[in-house]
């Protein structure tokens, strides 16, 4: 039988989400069309967009995203500015992709105190670039890591979990070899590197992995293609793209058809037995040998466990600390990019 409440209470529970998220969000379109939650007031000069914000609550942080397209030659700046001085959050959002990205800065408590000013500064280039500001009130939480270490996060609407790695010119760590747990994290290239006709790396590797992952970030991949990744010469398999959640402020309608502004998270689990002692070859294309014009990727790296080496017995009991072990790595990885 028909549940004749389940209309009311659905419609009753979408409104009350749609409260709340006047509340904790506002979307800023530009040119400036439609009206802004009471918190925020938008000044568009020829001089900069400037935001006056004025905390809701004063417990949770202010996470701001901005949606723009690089013009060639310029820069666009983001700041934070009260009474008692002016926060350069970002001298430059742009990252020389030349297309569609955003920047995402994060504005804390002891930063925000009872309000003050965003302000996007730029050239009439940059400024009449910027698409959209997403401005979104959030909770801190923190998540550990296998190692221990204790790692704050932001959680938007959408699901989407934004941490210090997200934010342009957040401090970049080192590229060379980590290891959590059994993981062993191999950097590739941090760099951001053009896609257009394919990448390729060298990764020496010294023993043999039982679990491999590759990952990075791309930029610039129409949502409707693929990109594939291929080891020593081995048959391509497809690299999996992050789809974003529609709450994301990244996706551009167009007649044209859709596109989302932003880097995306590419990864895939890759066949142990096209790896080898030694040298390996990693390529990342196109599908099917398609070009990508425009399309960029960063932050490549790849994670392998190893299988334990069997221990002598009378190493059982009495095992060196990794200090005191004068072995050298089973795994080491010293990469440069190649011609694909």
């Amino acid at each position: 039988m028909p549940n004749r409440f389940a209309l009311p209470i659905l419609a009753a529970t979408l409104v009350f989400a749609a409260n709340a998220r006047a509340q904790d969000a506002a979307d800023l379109d530009f040119p400036l069309t439609k009206p802004a939650p009471s918190w925020v007031q938008a000044d568009v000069t020829a001089g900069g967009i400037d935001l006056e914000v004025t905390p809701p609550n004063v417990f949770q942080h202010l996470v701001a995203t901005v949606i723009f397209d690089e013009s060639a030659g310029s820069t666009l700046g983001i700041s934070w500015q009260t009474a008692d001085g002016k926060v350069t959050l970002t001298s430059n959002a742009y990252e020389g992709v030349a297309q569609a990205n955003q920047n995402i800065v994060i504005l804390h408590q002891a930063i925000l105190g009872a309000g003050g000013r965003l302000s996007l500064t730029g050239d009439v280039g940059a400024l009449s670039g910027v698409r959209r500001v997403r401005l979104c009130w959030v909770d801190t939480l923190t998540i550990y890591g296998s190692d221990g270490e204790k790692t704050p996060v932001f959680i938007q609407p959408g699901g989407r979990v934004i941490t210090g790695a997200d934010l342009v010119g957040a401090p970049k760590s080192d590229s060379g070899d980590s290891v959590s747990g059994e993981v062993v994290n191999a950097s590739l290239s941090d760099a951001v590197t053009p896609l257009d006709q394919g990448v390729g790396f060298v990764a020496p590797v010294v023993g043999t992995p039982y679990l491999v992952r590759f990952h990075a970030d791309v930029i610039g991949v129409p949502l409707d293609q693929g990109i594939t990744i291929s080891v020593n010469g081995g048959v391509p398999q497809v690299l999996n793209l992050e789809v974003p959640a529609l709450e994301d402020p990244g996706y551009i309608a167009a007649d044209s058809g859709n596109s989302y502004a932003g880097w995306r998270k590419a990864g895939a689990v890759l066949p142990v037995s096209a790896f080898r002692t030694g040298e390996n070859t990693v390529v990342i294309a196109g599908a099917s040998g398609t070009p990508l014009d425009g399309a960029f990727l960063r932050k490549a790296g790849l994670q392998l466990v190893f299988a334990p080496e069997p221990m002598e017995p009378s190493r059982v009991i009495a095992t060196p600390s990794l200090e005191e072990s004068d072995e050298p790595p089973r795994f080491r990885m010293s990469v440069g990019a190649i011609e694909p």
